[in-house]
C-alpha cells in the first residue's frame, strides 16, 4: 500500500519528480511563464531563465513543453525539442543531437559540421517559412553548455526571415550560466529576455503546500497536516526553494505515519528538515534508504522522548561523511596519477595568513621560471588526468574560476599533444599554466571565506569534487607570493562585504570544517592571483 493512501490521499503530493500538474505558479513563476510564451509566439529567438537549484526551472520547462509539444492551434502548429543534458564533448556531437531531435537524418561517416548545419537550416526554412510552423528548442541544465555549443546556438539564431527568427530557443540554467555567456558578447547580445526565478516568500510557500495537497487529495476538504508554526518553520528551513519545500514536506508525512500523529508541529518540521542534507553547490545530496529509515526512527524517538533539537542534530551528524570517507577513491573526472606521492586528499589545518603553508615554487625540470618585477613564479600549476564526463572547458572553469578563449589558448600552447580541445580522451594528461588572472578579489566585496588548503593542484581538484559535506558552493582559489609560494585554497563562491559577515558564514560550517576555516582579505604586495573573479 502506498504511504499516501494511509493519509487518505489519492496521489503522492510531494514527489521529487518535475510533475507539471503539481506546478504551483507563484507570482514570479507566472510572470516568467507569460513572458516566455509571448516571446516564443512572437518568434523573438533566444530567451534565458536563470535560477538556483530547486527554484522550479525544470518543472517550468516541462510545463512550457507540454503547452507547445504537438500542440495545434487554428493559426499555428509547433515542432518542439527538449535537450536535458547539454554537456556535449564536441560541436559535432551537439549538432547531431539537435538534428536527431528534429528528425533530421545524418550520415555518421560522411556528414560534417557544415553539412549538418545546412540540413538544420533547410529544415528550419521548410518548417518556418513554407509550412508556417513554429520550431522550439528548449535546453535544461544550460550551465553545462560548453562554449562551442553557445557558438552553434548563435549561428542558429542567424537563420531568420525578414520578419522573425526561424528557431526559438529557451535555456533554463543555474545562475552560474550568466558568468559563462557574459564572456561571449556575440551570444549575450542575442538574448531577447533574461528572466530570473527566485525563492518563494512565506505566503507563497504555504500556498504551494496547500495546492499540492489539494491536487493529491480525494476531493474532500483540504488535509490539515500543518499548523501555522509548522508552515513558518518549513519556510525558514527551506529558504523558500520549491524543491527543498517538497523534500521537507515528504519527510514530514513519513514522520506523521511513523509517529501516528495527524498534524505536524514546528518541532517535527525541524526534525524532518534535519534529515535532509544541506544544499551543496545548489544540489541536494541523496541519503541511502537504510540510513533514511534509521533517521526516521530517530524522528519518532525525538518526538516521543521530547529530545531537544540540538541533541537530534548531534545524532544525525554521525551520518555525515567523515574526512576519511571523503578521501576514498578518485574524484569524478580525475584518474590516479603515478606522480602523486599520496593519492588521498590531505586535509591540512588552515591557520593565519602569515602561517599559510608553503610549497616548492620551483618549476619542473626543463621549464624556466619567468621573472616578474623581481618575483619568481613557476610556469605551471600542475598536471591533471582527464576521465570521461569532463571537458577541457569545465576543467579551466574549475581551476581558474572562469573560462576565456585566452585561457584555453594558454592551456593548448602548454599541451602540444592535444590536437583539439574537443578531442579530449579519457586518461589524457593536461598540464595547467600558472597564468596570472586579469582581476583579483573584487574591491567591493574583498573578504573571502577559506575552508581548506591543499598541497598541490591535484589535491585541490580532488578535494573540490569529493567534498560532499554540508557546505555551501565552493570554488578553487589559487595565488602565489614569495613567502608562501603557490597556494591552493578552497573558498566559498560568495565573497563578502566585511570581515564580520564572512566570519558569520564560516561559523555555520560543520564542526569538522569550522576548525580549519579562516577569513582572507590581506595580501602581500608581491601576491600574484591565478584565479579570476
Amino acid at each position: 500500500m502506498e504511504y499516501f493512501k494511509i493519509l487518505n490521499l489519492k496521489k503522492e503530493p510531494f514527489s521529487n519528480s518535475p510533475e507539471p500538474e503539481f506546478l504551483y505558479l507563484s507570482e514570479n513563476h507566472w510572470e516568467c511563464l507569460q513572458k516566455l510564451e509571448l516571446a516564443i509566439r512572437l518568434q523573438r529567438g533566444l530567451n534565458v531563465v536563470l535560477g538556483e537549484v530547486g527554484t522550479g526551472k525544470t518543472t517550468l520547462c516541462r510545463h512550457l513543453l507540454i503547452k507547445f509539444e504537438g500542440g495545434n492551434e487554428e493559426e499555428r502548429q509547433f515542432e518542439t525539442q527538449l535537450i536535458l543534458d547539454p554537456d556535449f564533448d564536441s560541436p559535432l556531437a551537439f549538432l547531431r543531437a539537435v538534428a536527431a531531435g528534429f528528425g533530421i537524418r545524418c550520415e555518421e561517416e560522411t556528414d560534417t559540421e557544415w553539412t549538418i548545419k545546412e540540413k538544420i537550416k533547410n529544415y528550419l526554412f521548410q518548417k518556418g517559412v513554407e509550412e508556417k510552423k513554429l520550431v522550439l528548442l528548449m535546453i535544461d541544465e544550460g550551465q553545462k553548455l560548453p562554449p562551442y555549443c553557445l557558438e552553434k546556438l548563435r549561428e542558429f539564431l542567424n537563420y531568420e526571415s525578414n520578419e522573425f527568427k526561424l528557431l526559438q530557443i529557451v535555456i533554463f540554467a543555474q545562475s552560474e550560466f550568466q558568468e559563462t555567456f557574459r564572456e561571449y558578447g556575440n551570444f549575450a547580445d542575442r538574448i531577447n529576455q533574461l528572466l530570473y526565478l527566485k525563492p518563494l516568500g512565506f505566503r507563497e510557500t504555504r500556498n504551494l503546500i496547500k495546492y499540492r495537497l489539494q491536487k493529491a487529495g480525494n476531493g474532500d476538504s483540504l488535509p490539515a497536516f500543518f499548523n501555522l508554526p509548522a508552515y513558518w518553520t518549513i519556510w525558514r528551513k527551506s529558504g523558500g526553494y520549491p524543491r527543498r519545500i517538497v523534500g521537507i514536506c515528504h519527510q514530514i508525512l513519513l514522520a506523521l505515519i511513523v509517529s501516528g500523529k495527524k498534524k505536524a508541529s514546528a518541532s517535527l518540521v525541524r526534525a524532518s528538515a534535519n534529515i535532509l542534507p544541506a544544499r551543496r553547490g545548489g544540489r541536494l545530496l541523496l541519503i541511502p534508504l537504510s540510513v533514511l529509515l534509521v533517521l526516521l526512527s530517530l524522528v519518532f524517538a525525538a518526538i516521543n522522548l521530547d529530545l531537544d533539537n540540538s541533541y537530534f542534530r548531534d545524532i544525525t551528524a554521525r551520518f555525515t561523511p567523515s574526512e576519511t570517507q571523503l578521501n576514498k577513491g578518485p574524484a569524478p573526472g580525475l584518474a590516479d596519477q603515478a606522480t602523486s606521492p599520496d593519492p588521498a586528499v590531505v586535509f591540512r589545518e588552515v591557520e593565519t595568513a602569515a602561517e599559510s603553508p608553503k610549497i616548492n615554487a620551483a618549476p619542473p625540470p626543463g621549464v624556466a621560471a619567468p621573472v616578474l618585477s623581481g618575483r619568481r613564479i613557476p610556469e605551471v600549476l600542475g598536471t591533471l588526468v582527464m576521465e570521461r564526463e569532463r571537458s577541457l572547458s569545465h576543467l579551466i572553469r574549475a581551476v581558474y574560476g572562469g573560462y576565456t578563449d585566452k585561457k584555453m589558448q594558454a592551456v593548448m600552447a602548454l599541451n602540444p599533444h592535444i590536437a583539439s580541445p574537443n578531442l579530449i580522451r579519457s586518461g589524457m594528461k593536461i598540464t595547467l599554466p600558472a597564468s596570472p588572472a586579469e582581476t583579483g578579489p573584487p574591491a567591493d566585496k574583498p573578504f573571502l571565506a577559506a575552508v581548506a588548503t591543499a598541497r598541490s593542484l591535484d589535491e585541490a581538484y580532488r578535494l573540490l569534487w569529493q567534498t560532499t559535506d554540508n557546505l555551501p558552493p565552493l570554488r578553487m582559489f589559487i595565488y602565489w607570493n614569495n613567502d608562501g609560494g603557490m597556494t591552493f585554497t578552497l573558498i566559498f563562491k560568495e565573497t563578502f562585504y566585511d570581515e564580520t559577515e564572512a566570519q558569520r558564514a564560516l561559523e555555520k560550517l560543520p564542526k569538522n570544517w569550522s576548525a580549519q576555516a579562516r577569513v582572507m582579505s590581506r595580501w602581500d604586495k608581491d601576491t600574484v592571483f591565478i584565479s579570476s573573479f
